[in-house]
């Protein structure tokens, strides 16, 4: 089963996703979105950067989530696009 899509998922607590940025491996900014649902893959990112799909390779992730007390958290870590 593939993943073709990459975003946040957390349990209840987790209301929303304020920003969600993914880099290249130059540091260029290839994604960004905000105010995004949790668990809902359809909003994230898909593998692509100008309507083109990226290259093989890992790429660096920066997610903000909002949670439903108020709280903030930032996720960072990468992740493996595959072709």
């Amino acid at each position: 089963d593939k993943n073709e899509n990459f975003t946040l998922y957390g349990n209840e607590n987790v209301e929303r996703i304020e920003e969600m940025y993914i880099f290249d491996r130059w540091g260029e900014l290839i994604f960004e979105t905000k105010d995004i649902p949790p668990n809902d893959p359809s909003f994230g990112w898909d593998g692509s950067f100008k309507d083109e799909r990226v290259v093989q390779g890992v790429y660096v992730y920066l997610i903000i989530a909002r949670y439903v007390d108020g709280r903030r958290e930032d996720f960072a870590g990468d992740v493996t696009a595959l072709r």
